[in-house]
């Protein structure tokens, strides 16, 4: 996080406010960087797939737990079986997350 924190989030931060033009290397690092912290959440996302499985499917997705080699057993299952009589999870949690946000804004 650290180094997302100092090389991408800060540089995107000079960008959009403050008008800096990045040099390619900037750019390059940055976006490696990037890739690095999301390689590393869907490593430990796809570690943890079955206590998460929602949100393993709806980011790693198949294709991420086929690469990790990961595509077996109870999240198969889930995705396979479970998954498809379940409502939409995307608008599960925008509807979960509207009535948050209503709840938290004062009167």
């Amino acid at each position: 996080m650290g180094e997302w924190y100092a090389n991408a989030h800060r540089l995107r931060h000079r960008v959009v406010h403050g008008g800096y033009t990045p040099t390619r290397a900037e750019a390059v690092h940055a976006l490696d960087v990037v890739h690095n912290l999301e390689r590393f959440l869907f490593d430990r996302l796809a570690n943890q797939r079955t206590r998460y499985p929602r949100a393993t499917l709806m980011t790693v997705a198949e294709q991420g737990l086929r690469n990790r080699d990961l595509w077996k057993g109870k999240i198969k299952n889930f995705a396979e079986h479970d998954a498809a009589s379940e409502p939409n999870w995307s608008e599960s949690f925008r509807g979960f997350y509207r009535e948050l946000t209503a709840a938290r804004m004062p009167n």
